[in-house]
């Protein structure tokens, strides 16, 4: 897990006594940053990103990315390639400014969106400040976390190369390995390499190519959200909440939440509606509506799920729920509803792995249930297997709250992989969790 301090660009000496060989990957990451800011006001990368296997090459997209590392932001677009078989967007824009992460897609009508940069998962869990993370994650919108370590020089194409390690210790198509691979003497990116134990002889890869422009030369608001389109959550996307085919009442701390230490403004508003027939499983939670509320310091997630779906979800879950073991609940008072906080502990891997599934990436599990392992028993009670809890405290918590017509959870998984606890930032704890549950009132009509 590579965690970085969380800073800005700009700062004055952010690259000074830098060692010419870095022993960590922080020192890496920081070179990587200080090449890319060293040659202009911006650096300007592209490249091909491509499936290859036995020697034979598909190209999946192409990338054009602008880093303006003085001002901690980036833009970078994403094309489909037009032999692509792939089911992904036809273009994505991310623009990455300060905490946040917007993201566009010009051939649909839809709304950009925002995120806090935390609540993103990327291959650098833990590590969202750092504007080079698109790079980092070779442009992918889905990113596996993993181990970080540095590999030292490697041998690639013929050439003599620093590379930048991560392993994936899970995921859809099981155990990975991923390379961020860099000049050694410039450190400029040159390639971004990903392969999989269990498919032999195939990697996914893109070379890169840098070059340096003046920020004059580019659109006065060309790292701004507002040139996506942006807009803070309107009354429009609020009107959502109003419409007769949500199905739920929506119980909410408004639209900003204030606690004793921050205040977090409504970032989101997805409405979700059932699940397709077609989908099932643990993958297919029935939510009706989402919303989501960012701050600089943390995020959090209010999912509404009809009479039913929650407890529903928990069963398909079986023993990957991460409060299925080694946990505990405290109940709570909450007004017109009855609310329970479970305390767990951080888990990013599934407890059962699920077998290799086509994906709309290559990354997505399949839709089959997974295979449940040792019943594992909460706090106080004896283990199926001696050593098997973590120990020490809590430090992943969620809140399941049931009112009349509706459920609704903070901060729950969706499926057997769950954000970590450093997504939700100030508002993973128990006292946050429970400082929310008793903000919750029912939303009037137009509010």
């Amino acid at each position: 897990m590579l965690i970085m301090e969380s800073r800005k660009a700009a700062e004055p000496g952010r690259y000074a006594n830098l060692p010419e060989v870095p022993t960590t990957p922080e020192e890496f990451l920081l070179k990587v940053e200080a090449a890319l800011a060293a040659g202009g006001d911006t650096a300007r990368v592209q490249g091909t990103t491509e499936l290859v296997a036995n020697g034979q090459s598909a190209p999946q997209w192409s990338i054009d990315a602008w880093f303006d590392l003085r001002g901690e932001a980036s833009r970078s677009t994403v094309t489909k390639a037009p032999t692509s078989t792939l089911d992904i967007a036809a273009n994505r824009i991310d623009l990455v400014e300060g905490e946040y992460l917007y993201r566009a897609y010009p051939s649909s009508d839809g709304p950009v969106e925002s995120y806090w940069r935390a609540e993103n998962p990327s291959c650098f869990i833990g590590e969202p400040d750092s504007v080079l993370t698109p790079l980092l994650c070779g442009f992918s919108p889905v990113s596996v976390p993993g181990t970080v370590v540095l590999e030292g020089e490697v041998d690639y194409g013929g050439r003599r190369l620093n590379s930048l390690l991560w392993r994936e210790t899970t995921g859809a198509t099981g155990a990975g390995e991923t390379r961020l691979l860099v000049e050694p003497a410039t450190y400029l990116p040159v390639a971004h390499v990903q392969t999989v134990v269990a498919v032999p002889n195939t990697e996914r890869r893109t070379l890169y190519e840098v070059q340096f422009v003046s920020r004059r030369s580019l659109a006065p608001d060309f790292f701004a959200p507002a040139a996506l389109g942006y807009e803070s959550v309107s009354e429009q996307q609020l009107r959502v909440l109003d419409g007769p085919n949500l199905g739920v009442p929506v119980y909410w701390p408004g639209r900003t939440f204030t606690s004793a230490a921050n205040q977090a403004q409504l970032s989101r508003v997805e409405e979700r509606g059932p699940p397709p027939a077609e989908r099932t499983g643990p993958y297919a939670p029935d939510i009706r509506v989402t919303l989501v509320y960012s701050s600089d310091s943390g995020t959090f997630r209010l999912d509404y799920w009809p009479p039913g779906a929650w407890e529903e979800h928990k069963r398909q879950l079986g023993q990957n729920f991460a409060w299925a073991s080694c946990s505990d609940r405290v109940d709570i008072s909450s007004g017109a509803g009855s609310a329970a906080i479970l305390r767990g502990f951080d888990r990013t891997a599934p407890l059962a792995t699920p077998s290799i599934g086509g994906s709309s990436e290559g990354l997505v599990p399949d839709t089959s249930p997974p295979v449940s392992p040792p019943i594992i028993q909460g706090p106080g009670q004896t283990p199926s297997q001696p050593g098997t809890c973590p120990t020490g405290p809590y430090d992943r918590f969620m809140a399941e709250v049931n009112f009349p017509q509706v459920t609704v959870t903070i901060n729950a998984p969706y499926g057997i992989v769950m954000e970590p606890a450093s997504h939700f930032g100030v508002y993973n704890s128990e006292a946050a969790v429970e400082e929310l549950v008793r903000s919750l009132r029912l939303r009037r009509i137009g509010e």
